[in-house]
């Protein structure tokens, strides 16, 4: 029996916005009846119904199977704070779905979910093959095909937060305290509340825009890192991000 070796990469090509834990989800739906004999640096949540096989049993005989990234546990850094962090992968071996690119066939429907409402992901597009498969005599394998496919964030209308009491009652309050004023240098004291009794926000991200953030010398509790999202030389654009 023929096996297909398959990469599935997840690239979070937000400039801010990061996937933490418990992490992402990915699901998508099978063109055929192909299972999943193997998979390495992810899992199936359910193995479905493999009765059929006898010996040698599939890891996950689903339609629709449902996978989670096993280390680090599907959380995604954002592109803009650190792209090595920004990327999951992992590699599965696929039975029955063809011996050629005109039988093989990518999956459709896919799903990505994270903590939040989740993505809406677009149909499977054939694109230029990224990854060079050798056959089993150590030959390159030009038969396969490669796909890929864009989701974006879902924006849902959220259960309101349970939040304390406050005259501004928002669930979190950013205070910008101006410390010291001199002619030579100036200090400013930031200070991040979070109001809301039923969600923590651990790995939190402030993104600050100031024009004399060009000139920073010194930041104290948080790891700082200008960010130039548009290449424009004006010093009076120049975005700046501080991470906790």
């Amino acid at each position: 029996m023929t096996n297909d070796r398959a990469v599935v990469r997840i690239q979070n090509s937000q400039m801010y916005g990061k996937i933490m834990s418990p992490g992402w989800t990915l699901s998508w739906t099978w063109a055929k009846k192909e299972v999943i004999w193997s998979m390495v640096g992810a899992q199936a949540t359910d193995q479905g119904d493999c009765s059929k096989f006898k010996g040698d049993i599939p890891h996950c005989c689903k339609r629709s199977p449902t996978i989670v990234e096993l280390l680090p546990g599907g959380v995604l850094n954002s592109w803009g704070q650190d792209p090595s962090s920004a990327v999951s992968a992992f590699q599965l071996s696929v039975g029955l779905a063809g011996t050629s690119n005109k039988t093989v066939k990518p999956p459709k429907n896919f799903v990505l979910l994270g903590p939040g409402p989740g993505y809406t992901c677009g149909p499977t597009t054939i694109i230029v093959p990224s990854s060079v498969f050798l056959s089993a005599d150590g030959r390159k394998d030009d038969s396969k095909i490669s796909s890929v496919v864009t989701s974006d964030r879902t924006e849902l209308k959220e259960i309101p937060p349970v939040i304390q009491c406050t005259q501004h009652m928002c669930p979190i309050r950013v205070h910008w305290y101006v410390k010291a004023n001199y002619k030579e240098y100036w200090k400013v004291k930031i200070t991040v509340t979070n109001f809301d009794y039923w969600k923590n926000y651990t790995q939190w991200t402030l993104v600050v825009q100031h024009p004399n953030l060009n000139n920073l010398t010194n930041a104290y509790n948080f790891v700082y890192k200008p960010l130039n999202q548009y290449k424009i030389s004006s010093k009076f654009r120049r975005v700046n991000e501080l991470m906790r």
